[in-house]
C-alpha cells in the first residue's frame, strides 16, 4: 500500500454510501448486502433484545481476573471502577476525586497524606465501610506477605494509619501521583469476613461490591457475560459479553442484539455503522500509539536513522484514510490537554528529508535500491498487520526493507522484555500523566525497553516524581517530553479518539462526559 500513490478509504469521495473496496475485504458484509440484510432493509434489525431494562454492550478481550487485587490490565480496571470504589476517583479528564474519602491534605512537604472518610459508607450487603477498615484494606494490599502487584506504583510508601475519622499515608519522599494512583486500588471485602477486607478471598467466598453496580455473586473471572444491577434506581443495568471476533461484533450490533459498544470496531467499521442508524458520540482520548525502536541496534543507535524512519512514515495519510479520521497525530505518550502534556510538536512527512538523513548516516542505497533490513515486531492481529505493511511501503520508498515478525500476543510481549526486537508498535492505554516517563526513559527502569540512556533526562524525571508543586513539576516535564521528541527513542504516531456508538432511540450522551481513557462510567448515565 502506498497512500500517495493511491489513497485508500475516502468515505466522502464515494457516491454512494460505502466504499465497496471495503467490502470486498469484507466478505460478511458483502454477502449480507446481497441478501438484502443492511440499510433499509427489515430483517437485519429484529426485535432480538431480550430485558428491556438491560442495556447490553460487548467488550473485545477478557480480563484477566475480576479480583481487584490482582487487576492490571484496562477492561478489568474498567469493570472493577463501576462495582467497587477507592479512595479517589478518576473525572473524564483524569482528574482524582474524592469517593471513599471526602477531603485530603498534604502535610510534612508532601511525605504525609490524610484522607478524611465520612460517617455512613456502606457496601451492598449493608456493612459500615469506616478509617479502620480502610487502613486494614491498605495493610492487606501492601504490607502483607503477599502484597499485591498494585504496590509497584507506591514506591515511596512505607505505613499506613489510622486515627479517628482519617487515614494516613506516610511517604519516604513526597509523590505527587499518590492521589491518583490510589483510585486503582479498591476497597473489597469478603461475604464471609468483612473484618478482614482486601485479602486474597478463599474458595468458598465472594466478594461483595460497593458501587456504582452490584453483582451477586462476585465472580473471579469473567466468563462469557457480566450483568451490573445499578444502585441508582435512574440507572440501566449493564450487560457485558465477551466477544472475540469483529464480524462476530457487527453481526450483533446489525441484529439489534447490542445496544451500544465503545471503541469495539475499527474506524473504517465504526464509519459504515453510523451509516447505518447507529448514533455516534467522539471525544480525543489518551491512548497513545507508538513506534519504539531499539537503541541497542547499532544501526538504530545512530538518531539519523531514527529521525529518517520518522520522517517516512506518512501518519496524516494513515489517520485520514486507515483510521478514518479516528486520531489525532501525536508528539508525546501525554495528550497535550492533560495538565502535564506538552504542546504538540509537528513533525512533517518528508522522504527527501529520510532519504538525505540516510545518505548522512552512511546507507547509500545498493543496486537493488534497498540501503539495510529492519525486523518489525508485530502480533497477528488484523489492524497491527494492516499497519505494518503500511509503514513497510512507506520505509520501502526510501531504501529500507521492513521485514515483517508477526507473532501471537503473548510471544509478542514477551520479546518485547526480553529486548527482543529492532522496531515494534504498540499502544500506551490511558497515558494519563508524567509518572510513566519515569518508568519508559530512566537508565535504570526494567519498562525502558528501548535501552534510552540520556543522565539529564534520568535525573528529570526522577526529579519529576518528588515534585508536589505541579508548576514546577510541569517545567521538568517538558523539557523531558522535549528532549525526548528530539532524541526519538520513541516516536509518538496518534491519539486514539474514543467513540462511543449508541442505538438510534437512545439518547447521546454529550462528548465532554466521555472519559480520556475510555473508562466505563459514563455508561450509567445511558437511558
Amino acid at each position: 500500500m502506498n497512500f500517495r500513490k493511491q489513497p485508500k478509504i475516502s468515505i466522502q469521495r464515494l457516491p454512494c454510501s460505502l466504499d465497496f473496496s471495503e467490502i470486498r475485504r469484507n466478505s460478511v458484509i458483502f454477502l449480507l448486502l446481497l441478501f438484502g440484510c443492511l440499510g433499509n432493509a427489515s430483517g437485519c434489525r429484529g426485535p432480538a433484545r431480550h430485558d428491556p431494562s438491560i442495556l447490553h454492550t460487548m467488550i473485545d478481550s477478557a480480563p484477566s481476573t475480576l479480583n481487584p487485587r490482582l487487576s492490571l490490565d484496562a477492561v478489568g480496571q474498567r469493570l472493577e471502577m463501576l462495582v467497587f470504589r477507592g479512595l479517589t476517583t478518576l473525572d473524564s479528564e483524569l482528574n482524582p476525586q474524592a469517593d471513599l474519602s471526602e477531603k485530603w491534605r498534604l502535610e510534612s512537604g508532601g511525605k504525609t497524606v490524610r484522607f478524611t472518610i465520612p460517617k455512613d459508607i456502606r457496601d451492598h450487603a449493608g456493612r459500615s465501610i469506616d478509617a479502620r477498615l480502610i487502613q486494614r484494606c491498605f495493610q492487606n494490599y501492601f504490607f502483607k506477605a503477599s502484597p499485591s502487584p498494585l504496590k509497584a506504583a507506591f514506591s515511596t510508601l512505607t505505613s499506613v494509619t489510622q486515627i479517628e475519622n482519617e487515614v494516613i499515608f506516610h511517604l519516604s519522599a513526597p509523590d505527587p501521583y499518590l492521589v491518583k494512583n490510589l483510585s486503582a486500588v479498591r476497597y473489597f471485602a469478603s461475604d464471609l469476613n468483612a473484618e478482614d477486607p482486601c485479602r486474597d478471598p478463599g474458595p468458598d467466598e465472594h466478594l461483595i461490591t460497593n458501587g456504582l453496580y452490584s453483582v451477586s455473586p462476585y465472580p473471579e473471572r469473567f466468563e462469557k457475560e457480566l450483568i451490573l444491577s445499578p444502585r441508582k434506581q435512574s440507572a440501566p443495568r449493564l450487560s457485558f459479553q465477551l466477544i472475540r471476533d469483529e464480524t462476530s461484533r457487527l453481526l450483533k450490533m446489525m441484529n439489534g442484539e447490542i445496544d451500544f459498544v465503545q471503541n469495539s470496531f475499527s474506524p473504517i467499521k465504526t464509519a459504515w455503522l453510523t451509516r447505518q442508524g447507529f448514533q455516534m458520540v467522539q471525544r480525543n482520548g489518551a491512548n497513545t500509539s507508538y513506534l519504539a525502536f531499539n537503541l541497542r541496534d547499532p544501526r538504530l543507535a545512530k538518531l539519523p536513522v531514527r529521525l529518517a524512519i520518522a520522517h517516512a512514515i506518512d501518519r496524516t495519510q494513515i489517520v485520514r484514510y486507515k483510521l478514518n479520521g479516528e486520531a489525532t497525530l501525536a508528539s508525546s505518550f501525554l495528550i497535550s490537554s492533560l495538565p502535564e502534556g506538552a504542546p504538540f510538536t509537528p513533525f512533517n512527512f518528508d522522504p527527501a528529508e529520510s532519504e538525505r538523513l540516510l545518505d548522512q548516516a552512511g546507507y547509500p542505497r545498493q543496486s537493488d535500491g534497498v540501503r539495510f533490513h529492519l525486523r518489525y515486531k508485530t502480533t497477528t492481529v488484523k489492524e497491527g498487520l494492516e499497519l505494518a505493511q503500511i509503514f513497510r511501503e512507506n520505509l520501502k520508498a526510501v531504501g529500507i526493507s521492513l521485514d515483517l515478525e508477526p507473532v501471537e500476543p503473548a510471544v509478542f510481549f514477551a520479546s518485547i522484555r526480553k529486548g527482543n526486537f529492532q522496531i515494534y508498535m504498540s499502544r500506551w492505554v490511558g497515558a494519563s500523566d508524567g509518572s510513566l516517563f519515569y518508568r519508559t526513559l530512566h537508565s535504570g527502569e526494567k519498562d525502558n525497553r528501548v535501552g534510552y540512556r540520556n543522565p539529564d533526562v534520568d535525573a528529570w524525571t526522577a526529579s519529576s516524581l518528588r515534585e508536589n508543586n505541579l508548576l514546577k513539576r510541569r517545567k521538568i516535564l517538558l523539557s523531558i517530553q522535549t528532549k525526548v521528541f528530539e532524541e526519538m527513542p520513541y516516536f509518538p504516531l496518534w491519539h486514539w479518539t474514543n467513540a462511543l456508538l449508541v442505538r438510534k432511540d437512545l439518547v447521546l450522551p454529550p462528548s465532554e462526559s466521555l472519559s480520556l481513557s475510555g473508562s466505563y462510567i459514563p455508561f450509567a448515565d445511558l437511558r
